[in-house]
């Protein structure tokens, strides 16, 4: 059987961040967030962390060597002929402060590993001018998907270093959904409130699960080639 180190490390990751999320949110409302592109970033930290610093990273995520690196290479290296059938673009790049010294062999690994691009700006003088383009930056990479990432007054004078990992994706469902059996339907806000939405149905065979610990069950729907899903 095939291993997947990097996916078993982000599913772990993953599923420790949940918990901390729901227990700050006094288990209501709704939670939606990246595993995946926390971790990439954290990941890209660790490359550039030392002592203290880098024993908390490694420890929150999961892994005490600089394998994790090697991971994220091969992850990059395969993911445009994995799926095919579907738009999968993942993009990271680092804005640095133009004074602040990097060493070389830093940069060296995240452009080797992460296919990450790196951009030397001025955030000392031109901060608004930075955020914006930050802005800019995800915007074209996830297809104007996301907007103003960074609010204004996230970034000043003050800011040395800026990690941003994007991803864009769009598919067909391996199974589609008629558009006349949409109909209206409750969608729960939160625990206590919830408003009418136009809502997708189908009938089929599809994967559940359920997590005691999480109290949450999952539905998986495949997407066309069947190598992602929702």
């Amino acid at each position: 059987m095939a291993t997947n180190p990097l996916g078993d490390m982000v599913l772990s990751f993953c599923l420790d961040l949940y918990k901390q999320l729901v227990s700050q949110n006094d288990h209501s409302g709704n939670i939606f967030y990246s595993p995946f592109s926390i971790y990439a970033a954290l990941s890209m930290t660790l490359a550039g962390a030392r002592n203290n610093t880098a024993k908390e990273l490694s420890g929150v995520l999961r892994v005490d060597s600089d394998a994790i690196h090697s991971h994220f290479s091969g992850f990059f290296s395969k993911l445009p002929a994995y799926a095919e059938n579907v738009k999968l673009h993942i993009a990271n790049r680092m804005y640095c402060e133009q004074t602040y010294p990097v060493l070389e062999t830093y940069l060296s690994l995240l452009k080797d590993n992460y296919e990450a691009t790196i951009e030397s700006v001025d955030f000392r003088n031109n901060s608004e001018s930075v955020r914006k383009q930050v802005n800019a930056w995800v915007e074209n990479a996830t297809e104007s998907k996301i907007k103003d990432l960074l609010p204004s007054g996230s970034v000043d004078a003050l800011t040395t270093l800026i990690l941003v990992n994007a991803i864009y994706f769009k598919g067909l469902w391996k199974s589609q959904f008629n558009a006349r059996a949409t109909r209206s339907s409750d969608f729960h806000l939160d625990a206590k409130n919830k408003k009418q939405v136009d809502t997708m149905y189908q009938k089929g065979s599809f994967k559940m699960a359920t997590c005691d610990d999480l109290d949450v069950t999952a539905l998986e729907i495949p997407y066309q080639g069947g190598k992602t899903s929702m």
